[in-house]
């Protein structure tokens, strides 16, 4: 029996392609076998005519022992595969095919193509093999550290919360501090700010106190905390004497306490404070470097402004303050406000109309009687349409003693 037109052809082909398929494929790290379709419809046919050494290495066999070999005897068990007939149609229909994760286990282990099918003519295909065993590996471990980042970044962001909440809860919440209609309230720029309020009556006296560690962040809220605990710990102490100490002595006992942690947190951070002690009889004595003071009169309707002079927390180790505490005097119904930076830079630190422009409402407000609550809502919803790039604290007192 003669051998048909096809198989002459296909014949030929082979004798006529081999040095071109062995001159361009044998190089290739990437696997490639040419397939040749004998009978249209029988995948069974297919039959191997180039397989360049990486696709022998990649498929575990030896070109001698598999090319011009069909499917099914060059490789055994391929009849149970849907490759073959991936192949074919792939031949028969001139599309092309890509299966991108394969398994496979041969004598070198397991692994992973991807493979594509390309048809060159009406009897050929080119089956380009690459072994993605590797990149599967790599992405599978790059997914088990994103999770475990997500873990970890959850985590952290449960402590950065339970610092925000720690801090929060910190600001006195209270609306009447002895002889004081009180109100205050702290917005971090940051997930935990630097910024530092409170108030609070002790043996008779009431204290108010206004900070702004540099910057804000974690390292700025630590160091807020921490200031906060050391006032309240000198203040307590001196009050189960029966004593009360100078503004100027507490500031200068409190950075006694702190100066060595913002040496060990190791940023060169300082706190900005300042420490008011207000008398029965409505006489204020401050120290500390902080903004101005401002105190609505309610007999005048205008507003006196009160400089701050004295140290920084965490600057020097011992300091002598030199400096003695300002004096002012309240009368009934008089508003004081204290506040930081973020207030009145609100559009940027060099807007120089910052504090008059606070100025101006403070005294709008306080003349038309609003509460203490109201001044600190409608001054903090204000500068928040700023979009303030720092801490905003404020603390607004109207003083109902004698």
């Amino acid at each position: 029996m003669s051998e048909s037109p096809k198989l002459r052809s296909t014949a030929a082909d082979v004798a006529g392609d081999v040095v071109l398929y062995d001159r361009i494929l044998s190089g290739l790290d990437v696997g490639v076998c040419v397939w040749s379709l004998e009978s249209p419809g029988t995948p069974a046919g297919l039959r191997l005519i180039h397989c360049n050494p990486a696709a022998c290495g990649f498929l575990g066999v030896r070109g001698e022992d598999v090319l011009g070999k069909r499917i099914h005897e060059g490789f055994p068990g391929s009849e149970e595969s849907p490759l073959p007939g991936i192949f074919a149609r792939a031949i028969e229909s001139g599309e092309g095919a890509v299966l991108p994760e394969l398994p496979y286990r041969d004598v070198f282990g397991e692994g992973t193509f991807c493979i594509e099918v390309h048809p060159l003519d009406a009897t050929r295909c080119l089956v380009e093999f690459t072994n993605i065993t590797e990149r599967i590996r790599a992405e599978a471990r790059v997914a088990e550290r994103t999770e475990e980042l997500k873990r970890t970044v959850a985590e952290l962001w449960s402590e950065m919360d339970l610092a925000q909440k720690i801090q929060t809860v910190l600001v006195p919440r209270e609306t009447q501090v002895g002889p004081f209609e009180v109100a205050m309230e702290m917005r971090p720029a940051a997930r935990v700010g630097g910024d530092y309020v409170d108030a609070f009556e002790a043996n008779g006296v009431t204290w108010f106190l206004m900070g702004d560690v540099s910057g804000h962040g974690v390292s700025a809220g630590l160091i807020m905390m921490m200031v906060q605990t050391a006032v309240r710990t000198v203040v307590g102490c001196q009050a189960r004497e029966r004593r009360s100490p100078t503004p100027e002595a507490l500031l200068d006992a409190v950075n006694s306490a702190v100066h060595g942690n913002l040496r060990l947190i190791g940023r060169d951070q300082y706190m900005t404070i300042t420490a008011l002690r207000v008398e029965s009889d409505g006489t204020v004595l401050h120290a500390g470097q902080h903004q101005d003071i401002l105190v609505h009169r309610a007999a005048t309707g205008a507003v006196d402004r009160f400089e701050t002079e004295g140290l920084w927390l965490g600057v020097v180790s011992e300091a002598e303050n030199g400096v003695l505490p300002q004096r002012f005097a309240l009368s009934r119904g008089d508003v004081m406000m204290l506040y930081t930076d973020g207030i009145t830079e609100a559009r940027g630190p060099e807007d120089d109309q910052g504090l008059a422009r606070l100025t101006a409402q403070f005294a709008e407000l306080a003349r038309a009687g609003a509460t203490c609550e109201a001044i600190t809502r409608a001054v903090l919803d204000r500068v928040q349409a700023d979009d303030p790039g720092d801490d905003t604290t404020l603390l607004v007192a109207r003083w109902t003693g004698a």
